[in-house]
């Protein structure tokens, strides 16, 4: 019965979807079709969720459920009866084009699909341990779940400043809940592993089509060249759903020309900043790409010089203005309630008293690291590489090439702002599609395509973004082993593609050329595949101690949160349960009483009073216990907080704290009375 109930919260929106997308596409793909629907029906139910629960305060109950799957399904039905035809062609078509049911093409399916359910499988029995994850994007959905309502108490401390988010993630997960009537992780463990099928699905027929099949092979396993990138493709975070919407914005573009494709465009980048704010900021760079593309047409030349700048105004105004209207009910809602519609970005907002915290959380010579980390990671990985060998080629792009770079050069400009320093591939996760599908066409002309000339050249600049990589690190007063594995990685796999792309060209052999593509595919995908399989979630390297079997849920959170994960069990098993904690613990998904967070902004007169009225203060809250663990010292969103708490700084008084449990260094203190 529950399985049902949560296989028709998954169906429906899909449904309407699916209803949309053909009443609009006069010649449907069955690829594009079950992303487009996957794609417009959860945009529908956020911007639903957002209208309804954060403006309207109508509660997100099995009624709302009811009524809005209701509403959706019905106009789904006679958008489904009218397209019928379109319906029956889709399924009635071939599963597989004929030159991918045999030999190297029925092998490349064979792979991905072998990808796709290993990332199934891992998804399936892995608990959620990754931070992000279980500090707020599957932590939100439940207390949703629970109280009814999207939290809209918004700060600068981490579980509030999660709050004012896009979430469309969030309500994706609270829609399953409300379907199944019951907040049961183990439905929307699905979730990701779909996302990341439909973006792996979309890049491979596209690049196929626009590319030839080496070219599509190599681009979809670039897609997982980056391991960081793939161990997202199994947790709940926001990367691989914004990779996709960004992906589906500029595909559109590249596909097809006209207002209508604008549009298309517009509203897929605007359903990318419903995922995360990044989403805006690729909107920017496909509305520049757009406008920058109408310059470089064909018919440049035929009009005047205003006729031009009209349309380049009218192209970056269609895409902004369409972007904005889909991602409108996010912006307003943040701007009404929060006081900024990209809060707390810019200019601040409701809350943010203590926004100067942030500005000294940083020296000069930490941003510095920053950037050589980025830059390593940039310039040391194969996706980088294609890039810089589509310039030994430039005068051969094609127009879809054309718009992936200025798209993917226009949205680089994002790691120019301070604050997103540090964030490495994540911050890249909108153009990382548009990188692999622009870089799967470099790397098939360059192992079997390109003159010896061309082939030298590129094993040249191979070299050259080799030791300004490993120079790079050399120079990194910090050295992550996730930065050394990545370099290993880019230096391995860029040292046979040199070696094939000279080895290739002494032959014509058409065997050869395939089997010179499947390794390079193979030597692509590996480092994804162990991100995908990793124990850690998500590792930054490519991690080889592998969570291949299923555990025990209880054996594998203990051995992955140690003493935190005892301390919560205990807390779960042994306080009542209208206890109320004070803790900067963030990790709140197992723990199951409630919690007021060090840095909420309830708290901060607590930070200039003397100790004995910060204590009496929390008292009037409610509060008798304090959880402090060594780990929510580290992340430095909040240690800039707790090193300013003057609670906290002041645990070891036991006139005023005394512990009455502890984990190894986790401890649980009562309040003094």
């Amino acid at each position: 019965m529950v399985s049902g109930l949560v296989l028709a919260a998954y169906v429906v929106p899909c449904a309407f979807g699916l209803g949309i997308y053909l009443s609009l596409r006069q010649n449907p793909g069955r690829v594009e079709a079950l992303a487009v629907s996957w794609a417009i029906g959860w945009t529908v139910v956020n911007v639903v969720m957002i209208l309804a629960n954060q403006f309207g305060r109508i509660a997100a109950s099995e009624n709302f459920f009811g009524i809005i799957s209701n509403l959706l399904g019905l106009s789904s039905f006679p958008l489904l009866v009218r397209s019928r035809q379109k319906l029956l062609t889709l399924i009635r078509g071939p599963l597989l084009l004929p030159d991918l049911r045999e030999g190297v093409g029925l092998a490349a399916v064979s792979l991905f699909c072998s990808f796709l359910i290993l990332v199934f499988y891992e998804a399936a029995i892995t608990p959620p341990v990754s931070t992000d994850a279980i500090v707020y994007h599957m932590r939100i959905p439940v207390l949703a779940w629970q109280t009814g309502y999207l939290p809209m108490n918004a700060g600068l401390g981490w579980l509030e400043l999660a709050n004012t988010f896009p979430n469309l993630l969030v309500t994706q997960q609270l829609w399953v809940y409300l379907g199944a009537n019951e907040a049961n992780e183990l439905f929307v463990r699905p979730i990701m592993p779909i996302y990341t099928s439909f973006l792996l699905l979309l890049v491979f027929v596209d690049t196929r089509r626009w590319f030839g099949p080496a070219a599509g092979a190599l681009a979809t396993a670039g897609l997982f060249a980056l391991n960081e990138f793939s161990s997202l493709s199994t947790v709940l975070w926001a990367e691989v759903p914004v990779a996709f919407y960004s992906y589906l914005a500029v595909r559109t573009i590249a596909s097809a020309e006209g207002v209508s494709s604008r549009a298309a465009a517009g509203a897929f980048a605007g359903m990318a900043s419903l995922v995360k704010y990044n989403g805006l900021v690729l909107l920017l760079a496909v509305a520049l790409a757009a406008a920058l593309l109408s310059l470089l047409g064909k018919n440049r030349r035929k009009v005047g010089p205003l006729t031009r700048w009209f349309q380049l105004v009218a192209e970056f105004g269609t895409v902004i203005g369409i972007g904005l209207l889909v991602g409108s009910p996010l912006l307003l809602r943040n701007l009404y309630f929060f006081g900024n519609p990209i809060y707390p970005f810019i200019w601040g907002g409701v809350n943010t008293e203590t926004i100067s915290y942030f500005s000294g959380a940083y020296s000069p010579n930490d941003n510095l690291r920053f950037r050589i980390h980025e830059s390593i990671i940039l310039l040391g990985s194969i996706l980088g590489l294609a890039f810089a060998l589509g310039f030994l080629r430039l005068k051969s792009w094609s127009r879809t090439e054309t718009v992936f770079a200025l798209t993917s050069f226009s949205y680089l400009a994002v790691f120019l702002y301070s604050p997103l320093a540090g964030s490495y591939v994540r911050y890249l996760a909108p153009i990382i599609p548009l990188m692999a599908a622009f870089g799967g066409r470099q790397l098939s002309w360059w192992v079997l395509e390109a003159n010896d000339r061309r082939s030298a050249i590129g094993a040249v600049l191979f070299l050259g973004l080799a030791a300004v990589a490993v120079s790079l690190f050399a120079i990194a007063d910090v050295k992550p082993d996730y930065l050394l594995q990545y370099l290993l990685t880019f230096l391995s796999v860029g040292a046979i593609l040199s070696l094939l792309a000279v080895l290739v060209r002494r032959t014509q052999s058409v065997r050869l050329k395939r089997v010179a593509t499947a390794i390079v595919v193979g030597a692509l995908l590996l480092p994804g595949v162990f991100a995908v399989a990793a124990e850690r979630f998500p590792p930054r390297e490519t991690a080889f101690d592998l969570n291949l079997f299923p555990q025990d849920p209880q054996t594998f959170l203990a051995a992955q949160f140690g003493d935190d994960w005892r301390m919560w069990h205990w807390i779960n098993l042994e306080l009542p349960m209208n206890a109320s904690l004070l803790t900067f613990e963030a990790r709140l998904f197992y723990l199951q009483r409630s919690v007021v967070f060090g840095s909420d902004h309830v708290l901060l007169p607590t930070y200039s009073m003397s100790l004995v009225d910060a204590v009496a203060f929390v008292r009037s809250l409610g509060i008798r216990d304090i959880l402090d663990s060594p780990w929510s010292h580290i992340p430095d969103v909040n240690l800039i907080f707790w090193q300013r708490s003057v609670i906290f700084q002041n645990l070891d008084n036991r006139s005023f704290f005394q512990p009455i449990h502890a984990e190894g260094q986790v401890v649980l203190y009562s309040i003094v009375p």
